[in-house]
């Protein structure tokens, strides 16, 4: 399944990059996540990443019209759909959804109300079974699961891992959040992914003293040939997305399809 699943994922993002920068694109853009190491990693072991992927892939795919095309009021329902399915797997996708449908209501040329309530419509729709399951187990109304803010980050020394600990402690200093989250957003675009630093057991015990859930030693240790493997493959593939960026940004009709991504 998840084989399948990885091949499905390179198609769409392959019809993807062919309806936002033609036939070329599409191909290469089919061809570098197929041989992609880790698009491969995320296809055989990650499966809720994976699965999330797909439905962020077919979402964007139903939401995005071809070149010069109006928004399509059945295919943002659909988009909808996907990103709700997406949210399911990984509760994040929520934030996506929102930025979506503000992205719907700018470039949307008409009824950009109505497509953007499309959107969350067709969202709420896959959500609403595990929302009233939450009520009846829960007494309370949990879009998705109830350990959700257990994900929050500890912006503060001494701070617990308790939920509510985390959210008083980003109320009081919404400052020290923000600049943790500037720093992740950061972290997100280094050249290479932490697990080339996780090998190095001073690292590693750095984190752990920072988050206990970050184990301080493990079996589970990528070799050089890995390590090299990362670096000059995620490397030119972020110079491909800056080079398309580039390309898309000095065509100024491609401003709808870069805003997107």
């Amino acid at each position: 399944v998840e084989s399948f699943m990885g091949a499905f994922l390179a198609i769409i993002i392959a019809v993807i990059g062919r309806r936002a920068g033609g036939e070329v694109v599409g191909a290469l853009a089919g061809i570098i996540w197929s041989i992609y190491p880790l698009a491969v990693f995320i296809a055989g072991l990650v499966y809720p990443t994976g699965l999330a992927t797909t439905f962020l892939a077919c979402g964007l795919w139903c939401a995005l019209p071809a070149s010069k095309q109006e928004f399509s009021a059945k295919r943002i329902f659909f988009a909808g759909l996907f990103f709700g399915f997406a949210a399911v797997t990984i509760p994040v996708v929520l934030l996506t959804i929102v930025v979506l449908a503000v992205w719907v209501l700018y470039w949307a040329r008409h009824s950009r109300f109505l497509l953007a309530s499309l959107l969350l419509l067709g969202s709420a729709l896959p959500l609403a079974p595990w929302t009233a399951r939450s009520f009846v187990v829960h007494g309370q109304a949990i879009a998705i699961r109830p350990s959700v803010d257990r994900h929050l980050p500890r912006i503060r020394t001494g701070e617990s891992n308790d939920p509510d600990d985390k959210i008083r402690a980003i109320l009081q200093s919404p400052d020290l959040y923000l600049v943790n989250f500037g720093k992740e957003f950061l972290r997100f675009w280094e050249l290479y992914p932490d697990r080339i630093k996780m090998s190095q057991t001073g690292y590693r015990e750095n984190w752990h003293e920072k988050d206990s859930r970050v184990v301080s030693s493990t079996i589970y240790s990528p070799n050089l040939l890995i390590n090299i493997i990362s670096i000059l493959t995620i490397g030119p593939v972020f110079l491909f997305a800056l080079l398309g960026a580039a390309t898309m940004w000095l065509r100024g009709e491609r401003g709808r399809d870069l805003s997107v991504f």
